[in-house]
């Protein structure tokens, strides 16, 4: 996914265009036809305008089934992150090491942004050659993935290189600053309804262990991300590192600025073969219009990319 995530910001660069309402047919027709020409399995789809789900759609599944989120799932970290700071248990700017103690190692005293924006020098990303089998559990394995990536020594810190250690490392945090588990301390914090943890990809947590319906993470995205939010409505107040012109990533998501508001977007696949995987897209024009994509099955990252452009498309035109 590091490949293609700097791509993934071009991707948004007519959304400074006036964006006309009732568009959920129009994205439902470019669903319907990527599906068809990936050949997936199953595929659900749910599109809101103003912030209100106006349509749900299945394509060999209820519209209402749930998915593996794979990485969208950090979409849900970075808004448990932020709940914890306005609730003062902690701040971007606080150290790691004043939280994780030894655990940090060589990171001790790098602060909570960097990880939320990848850019706190972690790489490679180990978890990419991790047998798969181990995540097939309902508890998160955050610390046995971040121990190793913090004792090894940084490298490229303050460019945002996309790598799910990150991630272990916030699931972490979240439990120390907590005591519960991770899947508790978010889930009661966001009011998450129709998301739980995955059974199949479970131990990845923080970086891609939730389940859930389209309907369920469109709720997610206008709730945390919307212009209301308070994540949304100042986004320079968070984490944010810039990949490319106008583009960065914050707080498990990637983000840019427009005439429609604040947009937010990600992707994220979870794979083992060609038909044994789970991914998804998603992205909130400024709760003008909101969808998001959710699938069985392995596709390239030319396609999710290919995905994103002409749902972007259909939001300007």
């Amino acid at each position: 996914m590091a490949r293609w995530l700097a791509a993934f910001a071009l991707l948004l660069a007519f959304a400074g265009q006036a964006l006309a309402q009732g568009k959920a047919a129009a994205v439902e027709q470019v669903w319907r036809d990527w599906a068809a020409q990936q050949r997936l399995p199953s595929s659900t789809l749910a599109v809101a305008e103003n912030g209100r789900i106006v349509a749900r759609r299945g394509l060999g599944a209820d519209p209402d089934q749930p998915f593996d989120l794979a990485s969208l799932s950090k979409g849900i970290t970075g808004a448990c992150m932020a709940a914890l700071v306005r609730e003062d248990r902690l701040r971007l700017d606080t150290p790691l090491g004043l939280i994780l103690g030894r655990d940090a190692a060589r990171h001790a005293n790098t602060p909570l942004s960097a990880f939320l924006t990848h850019s706190a020098g972690l790489w490679p990303d180990a978890t990419q050659r991790m047998d798969l089998r181990q995540w097939a559990r309902k508890s998160a394995l955050h610390l046995p993935v971040a121990r190793p990536a913090l004792a090894r020594r940084p490298r490229g810190a303050g460019k945002t290189r996309y790598n799910n250690e990150n991630y272990a490392v916030l699931g972490a945090v979240i439990e120390a600053v907590t005591g519960q588990s991770y899947y508790t301390a978010c889930a009661r914090r966001l009011g998450l309804s129709g998301i739980s943890p995955s059974p199949r990809w479970g131990g990845t947590g923080a970086f891609g262990g939730w389940r859930g319906s389209a309907a369920s993470y469109t709720a997610v995205l206008t709730r945390h991300f919307g212009p209301r939010s308070p994540v949304g409505a100042a986004p320079r107040r968070w984490a944010l590192n810039r990949i490319d012109g106008n583009s960065s990533y914050s707080m498990g998501m990637l983000t840019r600025s427009s005439r429609l508001g604040q947009v937010f977007w990600h992707a994220g696949l979870l794979c083992s073969s060609r038909k044994r995987g789970s991914g998804g897209y998603a992205v909130n024009f400024g709760n003008r219009l909101t969808v998001t994509v959710l699938f069985t099955g392995c596709v390239s990252e030319n396609d999710l990319r290919d995905l994103g452009k002409r749902l972007t498309q259909v939001a300007v035109r």
